[in-house]
C-alpha cells in the first residue's frame, strides 16, 4: 500500500469525465465515508468506470445505448497540512473503519476518530470483499467486532489481492488534485456478471431489518413492498453491481423512490 505523496498519479473511473471533483456529488456510505475516490491502479479505475456507466444507463443519466466510459487522471500536488491516514494492511482497524462508514451504527468510536481526516487510504473492498463484509455485518462469522469474527473475515478477504484507494474527504484535499486528462473506454453492451445471489439477498435482509426497525412494520411486509420496487429490480440486475454499495446506499435509493412515489400520489 503506497503512501500519499506529491507528484503521484491517481485515477478515477466514471461514466463521465471529471475535471472538477465536487464533494456534494459524492455518495455517502462508502468504504471511507463520503469523498472523491481515486486509485493508483489504472486497471481498477477502468473497471469502476464500466460499473458506473452501467448504473448511469439504468438511472437514465445517459442514453441506454451509450458505450463510452471514462478514466480521469489526476496528479497529487502539495499535500502539506493535510491530515491523512493510510491503512497499510487489511487489518482489524481497516475492517472496522469500512464497516463504520458503510453502516450508521457499528463502531461509532472509529467513525468519530476518522471524522477530521482530509484523506483516508487503504485497500479497496472489491466484489468478493463486499460479499464477505456483508456476511460479517450479519454476525455470520461470529459476533461482529470480536477477535474471532475479525480474523475470520480478514482471512477470507485475501488482502494481497485487494487494490488501493484514496478517499479525498475535504475541499482542501480535493484542491490538491491537479486534473491531467480523461481517457475513454469503449464498453460492451452488457457488464460482466460477477455478483452472487447470496450477496444480493444479504443486502436485502439488512435493508429490510433497518426499515422494519425504523417504521415498526413487520419485516415480512417491508420485504414484500421492497421486492415490488424499482430499487429491488435494480439490485437484482446482475449487470449493475448495486449490492456492492451495501445496504445503507441501497436503502437511501429506496427512500428516494418511496418519497417520489408519495409526492406523485399526493398530487
Amino acid at each position: 500500500m503506497q503512501q500519499l505523496k506529491e507528484g503521484m498519479l491517481l485515477y478515477h473511473g466514471s461514466y463521465m469525465t471529471v475535471d472538477k471533483p465536487s464533494l456534494d456529488k459524492c455518495a455517502k456510505f462508502k468504504d471511507f465515508g463520503q469523498g472523491f475516490y481515486l486509485t493508483t491502479s489504472r486497471a481498477q479505475a477502468r473497471s469502476f468506470a464500466k460499473l458506473s456507466l452501467g448504473r448511469a444507463r439504468t438511472d437514465r443519466l445517459v442514453n441506454v445505448t451509450e458505450r463510452t466510459a471514462w478514466v480521469s487522471v489526476f496528479r497529487v500536488g502539495n499535500i502539506t497540512g493535510l491530515k491523512t491516514i493510510v491503512f497499510q494492511d487489511a487489518n482489524q482497524d481497516w475492517l472496522h473503519c469500512i464497516v463504520a462508514h458503510r453502516r450508521s451504527e457499528p463502531f461509532e468510536e472509529m467513525r468519530r476518530a476518522m471524522k477530521d481526516y482530509d484523506v483516508i487510504g487503504g485497500k479497496v473492498a472489491n466484489d468478493d470483499a463486499n460479499s464477505t463484509i456483508n456476511i460479517y455485518i450479519t454476525n455470520g462469522f461470529g459476533l461482529m467486532g470480536s477477535t474471532r469474527a475479525d480474523n475470520f473475515c480478514i482471512g477470507l478477504l485475501i488482502p494481497e489481492r485487494l487494490k488501493d484507494q484514496f478517499c479525498f474527504r475535504s475541499k482542501r484535499a480535493i484542491a490538491c488534485l491537479k486534473y491531467i486528462k480523461s481517457e475513454s473506454i469503449e464498453c460492451e453492451g452488457q457488464m460482466n456478471k460477477e455478483k452472487t445471489l447470496m450477496a444480493m439477498n444479504l443486502v436485502t435482509i439488512l435493508l429490510v431489518e433497518d426499515f422494519s426497525k425504523e417504521s415498526g412494520q413487520p419485516a415480512e411486509d417491508v420485504l414484500l413492498d421492497f421486492m415490488q420496487s424499482r430499487t429491488a429490480v435494480n439490485l437484482y440486475n446482475d449487470s449493475l453491481k448495486l449490492w456492492w454499495d451495501g445496504p445503507s446506499v441501497v436503502g437511501e435509493r429506496y427512500k428516494k423512490e418511496l418519497a417520489t412515489k408519495h409526492d406523485s400520489e399526493a398530487k
